[in-house]
């Protein structure tokens, strides 16, 4: 409604869109609380009106003055300060928004609302109020503006007290996964170097992402860097988030800040470790974010990936708690389906092996058990460990599968070439001048044929058929003799396969094809003795 109040029928999108959509939230509150207009229409973002700051990525700034008529500061609450992740609140503002998602039109309402100072509430709830479950959280200025899903029947209005819970225990492992981004970015700075800065992060409640400015990371970097950072969890560090005032700490060296970042008067440090007041911790940053009270209820941190997304720039994907675990524990199921294969294979080529009366390939064992030792291990040496040996033991029995396989192949070219020879023994004991055979064999059989023509010096033309379980397949040589009467190896093969609708071709010399395998290969190789013949 306000984006087609404002642009009629043109597309608004991204980042200009929230931005009008949020300040007309706070407009609202405004002509609310003063009973007039405001300062006219919102502009998109770049756009300056007169009385109000807007920063280059277009969100209200701290003083912007329509937020100067809000009930005392409204700095808020995050819902995951509340141990129950409950807190009934104020309602200074409320604004219907439409959003399309996909095809479908998705409605939301967004709020400003003041926190009701001693009023968490545990599971019940008080009469009157109105319970919703915020969908996401976007700050303007001082205040924060809750996102919740519009449902039919639900009519709110600047004045009431409603009551916002969130899921708590995905409110927890959001925390976790956050906290742990800052341990990681302080383990950068410490094993990497000090100069490797954030270039951006994502947390949720499975994942973190943490993108900075570096070379390649080697992996005993990151091993260390995983350490590090489950030293720090197990120590059972607590986090103390407090606000101290900008001009106090802008320039202590210890605490991260953000180039290009904007701070207002008051700024929210979160400390891991340490005493609290004292910024004596062993990773301080400013940060609005939610975090867990303690590094014991982080959990296992585990590291997924590294690799470069641009030039100069890394990005570090890792997990924590069950996430992590989950993870190590899907590492070692597909790792597991990798030797199932390779032993599948072995045997298939030991089978083989055997009914030529050759020597089996010996099936690689695993010593101890270490995948469900990483499973089930709590210390990140002993999952790394672990892990290291395991895939060391899936690689080898990859490898010997690999070599299996070339084993089975050398021994059919060996067997190939012994029959190869007898064959062509046999077939030129008269000195023929063109020489049309079939026999059963595989593509092995028929390479070894053409190969023992040529180490011969065969001067006339030949055409080969050999027969096996699942084609037909055509080879021709034609040597000096027969190249010297105009017959090439290759537009024989070419023509004798397109009468089966099959295909082939090559050198004048020597030449491959295949037809389908029920056709029949004496009516082939009589079509090839006449076109040899004349």
């Amino acid at each position: 409604e306000v984006l087609h109040r404002r642009h009629g029928e043109q597309p608004v999108h991204g980042r200009k869109a929230a931005y009008i959509l949020i300040a007309a939230v706070v407009q609202k509150q405004h002509r609310h609380l003063h009973g007039h207009t405001g300062q006219g229409a919102v502009q998109p973002p770049g756009h300056h009106p007169r009385g109000s700051r807007v920063d280059p990525q277009g969100f209200l700034r701290p003083g912007h003055a329509l937020l100067e008529g809000f009930p005392g500061r409204l700095r808020g609450q995050l819902m995951g300060h509340h141990p129950q992740g409950h807190a009934r609140h104020l309602l200074v503002a409320a604004q219907l928004l439409h959003r399309l998602v996909g095809n479908v039109h998705a409605a939301y309402i967004a709020l400003l609302a003041g926190h009701v100072p001693g009023a968490v509430q545990g599971e019940g709830q008080a009469a009157g109020d109105v319970m919703l479950h915020p969908q996401a959280v976007q700050q303007i200025g001082g205040a924060r503006a809750h996102v919740v899903e519009y449902q039919e029947g639900l009519n709110v209005k600047p004045g009431d007290r409603v009551h916002l819970s969130i899921d708590a225990e995905r409110r927890r492992r959001v925390e976790a996964h956050h906290t742990a981004t800052h341990l990681l970015h302080c383990a950068l700075h410490q094993v990497v170097s000090p100069d490797a800065a954030q270039q951006g992060s994502f947390v949720s409640e499975d994942r973190l992402r943490f993108d900075f400015n570096s070379g390649a990371v080697t992996p005993d970097q990151l091993r260390k860097i995983e350490e590090k950072v489950n030293g720090w969890i197990d120590a059972g560090l607590p986090v103390y988030c407090t606000e101290r005032a900008y001009a106090e700490v802008k320039g202590n060296s210890a605490i991260a800040q953000f180039f290009g970042d904007k701070y207002g008067d008051l700024v929210r440090v979160v400390q891991v470790g340490g005493c609290e007041n004292a910024l004596d911790g062993v990773s301080m940053e400013f940060c609005g974010g939610t975090h867990i009270a303690n590094t014991k209820d982080i959990g296992l941190f585990k590291i997924k990936s590294e690799g470069a997304i641009a030039s100069g720039v890394r990005r570090i994907e890792a997990m924590t708690g069950d996430a992590a675990l989950e993870m190590i524990r899907q590492h070692v199921v597909a790792k597991s389906l990798e030797i199932a294969k390779a032993v599948e294979k072995i045997k298939e080529v030991n089978y083989a092996l055997e009914d030529m009366g050759m020597e089996q390939v010996p099936v690689p064992t695993i010593e101890g058990k270490p995948g469900l030792s990483a499973i089930g291990a709590s210390d990140i040496r002993t999952v790394n460990e672990s892990l290291e040996r395991f895939d060391a033991s899936v690689e080898h029995f990859k490898q010997t599968a690999l070599d299996a396989e070339k084993k089975l192949k050398k021994a059919r070219a060996g067997q190939s070439a012994a029959r190869a020879d007898a064959l062509l023994n046999e077939w030129l004991s008269g000195d023929p001048a063109s020489l049309i055979q079939v026999a059963e064999g595989s593509g092995e059989l028929l390479q070894e044929l053409l190969n023992g023509l040529k180490k011969r010096q065969y001067a006339g033309a030949a055409f080969l058929l050999c027969v096996d379980s699942s084609s037909l397949l055509l080879g021709a040589y034609c040597g000096k003799d027969a190249i010297a009467d105009g017959l090439s190896a290759g537009d024989l093969v070419r023509e004798v396969s397109s009468l089966a609708g099959g295909k082939g071709g090559g050198r004048a010399d020597q030449a491959r094809g295949s037809a389908p395998q029920d056709a029949d290969p004496q009516t082939l190789a009589a079509a090839a003795r006449k076109i040899i013949n004349g």
